[in-house]
């Protein structure tokens, strides 16, 4: 059990080498780990890069990025991240 993610509705989960992302059921994705390469949506420089350990860091909140709405799906790679927003784009942050 997570602390940081009791009473939310979590939907889908993804792991990276270093680091996993949560999508909540509202389209909010939370990222949890080592930010090294920006890998959880944020610059590294806004986060410790070492260790986000057991703090959610919001990607996107409450579903909205400006105008590019809530997200659909997650998948990480090694040192990225990839987010499908409801309308059908992409967000990839991270190590390309």
């Amino acid at each position: 059990e997570i602390e940081g993610l009791k009473g939310l509705e979590v939907r889908q989960l993804a792991c990276g080498y270093e680091h996993s992302v949560v999508l909540l059921a509202n389209g909010t994705v939370l990222g949890f780990g080592k930010n090294l390469h920006g890998q959880l949506g944020v610059l590294a420089e806004d986060t410790d890069p070492e260790c986000v350990w057991m703090e959610p860091v919001k990607m996107f909140e409450d579903g909205e990025v400006g105008e590019l709405g809530p997200a659909s799906a997650v998948a990480c790679g090694e040192d990225v991240t990839v987010v499908t927003l409801r309308s059908g784009q992409l967000m990839v942050s991270g190590k390309s």
